[in-house]
């Protein structure tokens, strides 16, 4: 993956060098010892190649349980949040479905995974990403759907402004032996500082809705567009 944190794990590899340095060659009083050379040294070595073998899926870690670090780093590429969406075929801007992505960080990578209901509100299925892939602006993953995740395929996401902005929209096309030539189109949603995220399957589904109902009268002048124009 193409990450926007490759600065942070560069900031893990050097405080493990700086830890390195000092207990290595900065060594205090008690390293001095007989014993240091025979027991301590071995273990203080070991620990290090260790702790630099293990650098990059340490700082994913420490990614993964840090928000804020993310979102600083990503800067102007950060892409993570909730996701209202409508899908629609392609060539005629018909709904298909209406939906709700979220796109977190998980094993390292971007997790995308959400739900999709029918244009009548019946529910029509849940997504996940199995492998995400980066080149900002553009997102690709690999997918589950439906039943039991047995249906897979790929997507790819251009996300909009492309300028020196956080994303606010983005348009989407994916591929699998169920849909072989639909778009989504999505717009982010902004959360105040006290507002929390939408949480359970109704109130997201009523988003998705919400978000449908705005867009639906632009979906046959949409869909005449490139997929990566921006649409906002």
């Amino acid at each position: 993956m193409r990450s926007p944190f490759r600065g942070f794990h560069s900031l893990v590899l050097a405080l493990f060098g700086t830890l390195a340095y000092r207990l290595l060659l900065l060594s205090p009083d008690w390293a001095r010892e007989p014993q240091y050379g025979v027991y301590v040294f071995p273990s203080v070595v070991a620990i290090l190649w260790l702790l630099f073998s293990s650098s990059r899926a340490i700082s994913d870690k420490l990614l993964e349980w840090l928000p804020s670090v993310r979102r600083a780093f990503a800067g102007s590429k950060h892409i993570e949040g909730d996701w209202p969406l409508v899908v629609v075929q392609a060539t005629t801007g018909t709904p298909i479905y209406y939906g709700f992505m979220t796109i977190g960080f998980r094993d390292g990578q971007y997790e995308v995974k959400g739900h999709d209901w029918h244009p009548d509100g019946r529910h029509a299925l849940d997504f996940k990403s199995m492998q995400t892939y980066q080149d900002h602006p553009t997102l690709h993953y690999w997918y589950r759907q439906g039943t039991e995740g047995r249906q897979r395929g790929y997507t790819f996401i251009e996300f909009f402004p492309k300028e020196e902005k956080v994303p606010k929209r983005h348009t989407g096309v994916f591929h699998d032996k169920e849909h072989l030539d639909v778009r989504f189109y999505s717009k982010k949603i902004t959360y105040g500082w006290l507002k929390p995220r939408l949480k359970g399957m109704e109130p997201r589904r009523l988003a998705a809705k919400a978000f449908f109902d705005e867009i639906a009268p632009q979906l046959p002048q949409l869909v005449q567009r490139s997929v990566d124009a921006d649409w906002g």
